[in-house]
């Protein structure tokens, strides 16, 4: 099932039916674990925002999810 959100020029159909947006700062250690869980738990896609890490987790964090998965910055 999509959700519809009604405008007055037009219907538009959501991307995702659950997504979850994160800041993360220094999570590599927990990261990978909370993603698995989350997808278990339905969540379609991740909007992850590193906030100057020491080690910045946008190379590796692809290198493990699939882009349709998850959009880092």
């Amino acid at each position: 099932m999509r959700y519809f959100k009604e405008t007055q020029s037009n219907t538009q159909i959501t991307k995702y039916d659950c997504s979850i947006c994160l800041i993360i700062r220094d999570e590599s250690e927990y990261l990978e674990e909370w993603l698995r869980w989350h997808i278990g738990q339905g969540v379609e896609h991740f909007y992850i925002y590193d906030h100057d890490s020491k080690i910045p987790r946008r190379s590796n964090l692809f290198d493990r999810a699939n882009d349709h998965i998850a959009s880092a910055s």
